[in-house]
């Protein structure tokens, strides 16, 4: 029987391990001052929309994903940490492989990705969701070190031997063709289509980052 992979279960193997290796996580800091969203359960519908905000909650930035699940973003000047939400809303929906259909992704529903500093690009997945809800745990984003949200990340990449859960998967939908675990997108890809697949029964991708 598959068991659902929850991101509170996620919390709850780490804290009772004492977490993964330390080290850092994150990326290269952006050169000029753009960020590059890419959400992934599967591709999300062209209009998502999402924010950028500091960790005391003052926004950064904002936009809808495009047509081809991402888009770039002015960065406003603001180099700190920062949470990317990518927010449900009525018509949301995003390609799910567990069911192999669109999903609807409606309000309140989240997915959030924490950064401790910004990249030239940066994925949003259940696994960077469940980053965000350890450090929920651990005292709050809002107080985070960029140093612990590095490591919160890093825990989590190494829990399915991943090098960075920040770095953008391929974003998966009905038309996407096989993808090659010798890409590094692509292998990220294909371990959020294995949480996917292993929601319970009638369960989706959204399901595993409740």
């Amino acid at each position: 029987m598959k068991t659902k992979l929850s991101i509170v279960g996620l919390s709850l193997v780490l804290a009772a391990c004492g977490g993964g290796g330390g080290g850092s996580s994150g990326g290269s800091p952006v050169a000029s001052s753009n960020m590059t969203v890419t959400p992934s359960l599967g591709q999300f519908s062209a209009g998502t929309a999402f924010t950028v905000k500091k960790l005391d909650g003052t926004s950064v930035s904002s936009g809808v994903i495009g047509s081809n699940g991402k888009v770039t973003v002015s960065m406003n000047g603001y180099t700190g940490s920062v949470v990317v939400t990518i927010l449900g809303a009525v018509g949301v929906t995003y390609w799910d492989e567990g069911t192999g259909a669109n999903v609807l992704f409606p309000a309140p529903n989240t997915l959030r990705a924490v950064v401790p500093t910004p990249m030239a690009e940066v994925g949003v997945t259940a696994l960077t969701n469940a980053a965000a809800a350890k450090l929920d745990a651990a005292g709050g984003i809002a107080n985070a070190t960029a140093s612990a949200i590095s490591t919160a990340n890093t825990q989590i990449a190494a829990m399915f031997g991943l090098p960075d859960i920040l770095t953008a998967p391929t974003p998966v939908n009905t038309a996407t063709p096989g993808l090659n675990i010798a890409s590094a997108a692509d292998k990220y890809a294909l371990v959020l289509a294995a949480l996917a697949k292993s929601a319970t029964g009638g369960g989706n991708a959204m399901s595993v980052t409740a």
